[in-house]
């Protein structure tokens, strides 16, 4: 199944990227602030966070993990909901694509 993890790559194309999460960590939709722009100080409407750290980034690619749907969401965490919007998102991508995200919207960047 294709997953997006945290990644360093094309950090700078914006000049509000930040990657706190570390490289590779599987990421997640974050908790939003009321009223954030997409551009906004705190990020959380540009970002996705690390299931583990709950550090952000703003860039992450997709990877294709060979586990099963239960297994990962008994691992994560993740409610059904919210593991099979980020399943759906990801496998709109080629594996390897780097992607972010601008509010509810995810799309690819392109590699310089």
């Amino acid at each position: 199944m294709r997953l997006f993890t945290a990644t360093r790559l094309t950090q700078g194309q914006r000049e509000n990227d930040f990657c706190w999460a570390e490289e590779d960590e599987l990421v997640r939709f974050p908790f939003e602030c009321d009223g954030e722009s997409v551009d906004g100080g705190c990020g959380c409407r540009r970002s996705m966070a690390g299931i583990c750290s709950n550090k952000a980034t703003t860039t992450f690619k997709v990877v294709e993990l060979a586990i099963g749907k239960e297994v990962l969401q008994f691992v994560t965490r993740i409610p059904d909901e919210e593991l099979d919007a980020l399943l759906d998102a990801a496998a709109s991508f080629p594996i390897g694509a780097v992607c972010e995200k601008r509010g509810d919207h995810i799309q690819q960047r392109r590699m310089q």
